[in-house]
């Protein structure tokens, strides 16, 4: 007595499956796009052929891939830390603002930034502005006075205070 490779209920699904997948592109997709432009039938229809896939895809490895489209195992809610900073670094925001902005309490955002920049926000972000000061300043030939607000400082006696701290030289020294 030969053994069958699929059992009987996963044969049905996987044909179930086929058959959905033929009707829904040689039936059900000319049919609604002749005639509707309502988002909803694609949605319908797209969500039938998903299903069908799921069905085919149950029927020919008795596994269940649902769990793959219903549920995202990551975490959605937290933004690229080292993307969002490098984009936003020169906003004047606090910690807080940042941390909310990224999805994280604050703690979380101080253990997140210190694993991914090894270093704090508060002395990340000002180096950041500073080596971006020195850039604009030497290489493009501007004036701190034009930009110091740009980069997220509050007045420019703090910029050159900490310019000075950070390169050891004034930024006329540059």
């Amino acid at each position: 007595m030969e053994m069958s490779k699929y059992s009987k209920p996963r044969k049905i699904i996987l044909l179930t499956g086929i058959v959905i997948c033929l009707l829904s592109v040689f039936i059900i997709f000319p049919v609604e796009y002749s005639k509707s432009y309502f988002i909803e039938d694609y949605i319908l229809t797209y969500t039938g052929l998903t299903m069908a896939t799921l069905s085919i895809l149950y029927g020919l490895t008795g596994r269940s891939f649902i769990k793959y489209l219903l549920f995202d195992f990551s975490e959605p809610y937290k933004v690229d830390l080292e993307e969002f900073m490098n984009q936003n670094y020169m906003f004047n925001v606090s910690v807080e603002t940042f941390g909310r902005l990224t999805g994280r309490s604050l703690s979380g955002f101080k253990r997140d930034f210190a694993k991914t920049f090894g270093t704090t926000p508060k002395q990340w972000l000002r180096e950041k502005r500073l080596d971006e000061a020195y850039y604009m300043i030497k290489h493009k030939k501007q004036k701190p006075a034009d930009f110091y607000l740009d980069l997220g400082f509050e007045n420019l006696s703090h910029f050159y205070f900490a310019f000075k701290q950070r390169f050891g030289m004034t930024t006329s020294e540059v």
